[in-house]
């Protein structure tokens, strides 16, 4: 078995196309933001009040990454997150590959049916949980919140995504 590291350097960018930069995996996006002199640092002051549009924003990461001959002929090619924060579409080639919707599993994707040799393509589509939030609690309602969004115990993430003290929203 032969490994293929993805950590490093990825392009991030909105989906309105307004906020771009490099990227790192493993991150976020308010770091990466940040780090890029974007945004300025969210848990300072109240920063994190001034930087809602963040959580609001649909977010892509993409790279480019390399196959051999060797690696095509595998039985399976694994994709392995060991943790993908956030609601997300996996694109391999601009095909979608698999889905996330929990902060606590490790996902194993197979992405041999979408790889080819030489350059691929990777993209990993963040969407905002809010709009989640809101189709799951209309479903099944939840009593009212003492920190973070009302409805936010729906989804598989740390709580503090919803708003601490500390932390951006």
């Amino acid at each position: 078995m032969s490994r293929i590291s993805l950590n490093g350097k990825w392009d991030l960018i909105s989906s309105d196309g307004k906020e771009s930069c490099e990227g790192m995996v493993p991150s976020c996006n308010f770091l990466d933001l940040f780090r890029a002199g974007i945004i300025e640092d969210p848990i300072l002051g109240d920063n994190e009040e001034k930087l809602q549009w963040v959580s609001d924003k649909i977010w892509e990461y993409s790279r480019e990454f390399e196959l051999t001959e060797e690696d095509i002929r595998k039985e399976k090619i694994a994709l392995v997150f060991e943790q993908i924060d956030g609601l997300a579409t996996i694109m391999i080639n601009e095909k979608e590959a698999g889905t996330t919707a929990s902060a606590h599993i490790l996902y194993e994707l197979d992405i041999k049916p979408f790889v080819t040799e030489g350059k691929n393509q990777i993209s990993i589509v963040f969407v905002p949980p809010f709009d989640e939030i809101k189709r799951l609690q209309s479903e099944f309602r939840l009593p009212k919140r003492v920190l973070g969004e009302l409805g936010n115990p729906h989804l598989r993430f740390p709580q503090y995504h919803f708003g601490w003290d500390w932390g951006p929203h």
